[in-house]
């Protein structure tokens, strides 16, 4: 992919002076500030994952489920383009779900379809799983969760057996053959707490130098990890004092959706799985107090999954109820996401760009004081 117009933009605000620094040279203050908030504009209706254009670029695609389409974003919050292929043609879609950077271009599920993209995010070539053939050891029909590598995907998935069953879990697939597939751990169906965990809206998926890591919703939570042939490893590394999951009412469509949100925000609970240069981070929420409607307090641990051990912690500056995080090799964007009314109603307040040397633990900066909501300087956005 290549760098866009914008990429001015984006340097013109990295010029800015980080607050509190008079009487310092233009050598010490011309420094990328450590966190920008835009508005986005127009908003996405429904969203989840996104991905960087490319290394180089300072552009966030996100992937619009509702409205149907991949909407491109620059540093300012503004809405450069849209990219959309309605039908039902093997290289239309019309429920962008995920999206996953790949070495070339990306991999995007519609349903039980996944597509492949080129470095325009051009559809090349699709695999429907739910027309894939039937396996004596089964196949994978859909997966709930996802993150891939060039020659596997690991995921939350429903495997249909040939006696009609269903089985759900943890796998490793080809992307080639969903019929060739392995589970490494099976969800069991009685434990409604951990299933109802994946349909969230979180990443409980992410991969590192080549293998999959899972956040289990299991109690206590912890973090399985995979490599290509199917050995598992359970790592002893996890966020202190979060070990239990909250029991959600009971799933009753989409008009359901609004209680079960509430019940999350009010929860204390780990609810997402970041894999970036060779480290794992898990976001966790908890209230700021107890009182209503108080806010959210959210962390990211960073942990050295070849150590297993944990390295260090960032509270992000935000309270609103839900976030969705996209890690980048100067930025992380985080999206600051209202309440859910209901499937496909939920107000996207905001866009953060957190540098990424400030969550890796290399910047220094505001390290008495922390990074706060009033350390975010504005993108200039509506």
């Amino acid at each position: 992919m290549t760098s866009s117009s914008i990429l001015p933009v984006f340097l013109g605000l990295l010029s800015l002076v980080l607050p509190g620094a008079p009487g310092s040279s233009r050598a010490e203050t011309d420094i990328p500030p450590i966190c920008i908030r835009a508005s986005l504009d127009p908003a996405p209706v429904w969203t989840f994952h996104g991905i960087w254009l490319d290394a180089d670029s300072p552009e966030l695609v996100l992937a619009d489920v509702a409205a149907g389409l991949l909407r491109i974003y620059d540093a300012s919050g503004d809405e450069k383009r849209t990219l959309a292929r309605p039908g039902t043609g093997p290289l239309d879609y019309e429920h962008p779900t995920k999206i996953w950077p790949l070495e070339h271009g990306a991999l995007m599920s519609d349903g039980s379809r996944l597509l492949w993209l080129d470095d325009a995010l051009e559809p090349v070539r699709s695999r429907d799983l739910d027309a894939a053939p039937m396996a004596p050891g089964g196949t994978v029909r859909m997966f709930f969760d996802w993150a891939a590598t060039e020659t596997r995907i690991f995921g939350i998935a429903d495997a249909r057996l040939p006696d009609g069953s269903w089985r759900s879990g943890f796998v490793s697939m080809s992307p080639e053959d969903p019929t060739e597939y392995t589970v490494l751990r099976q969800i069991p169906v009685a434990d409604r707490r951990e299933f109802d965990a994946y349909l969230m809206g979180y990443r409980h998926v992410s991969v590192l130098d080549g293998r999959g890591y899972f956040l289990a919703m299991r109690e206590p939570p912890r973090i399985l990890e995979a490599g290509t042939t199917g050995v598992v490893r359970w790592l002893t590394a996890f966020p202190p004092g979060f070990d239990k999951i909250p029991a959600l009412p009971p799933h009753g469509g989409a008009a359901s959706g609004e209680v079960r949100f509430r019940a999350y925000e009010s929860a204390r609970l780990p609810v997402g799985l970041y894999g970036w240069n060779g480290r794992l981070y898990v976001l966790t929420r908890e209230p700021l107090d107890s009182r209503p409607d108080a806010g959210t307090r959210w962390s990211l641990t960073r942990i050295d999954p070849g150590k297993d051990r944990i390295e260090g912690s960032v509270v992000l500056p935000t309270h609103t109820e839900h976030v969705s995080l996209i890690p980048g090799p100067r930025y992380w964007a985080i999206l600051e996401k209202g309440r859910v009314k209901h499937s496909g109603d939920q107000p996207i307040r905001s866009m953060l760009w957190i540098a990424t040397s400030w969550i890796e633990g290399s910047d220094s900066r505001l390290a008495d004081t922390g990074l706060t909501e009033d350390s975010c300087v504005g993108a200039g956005g509506p």
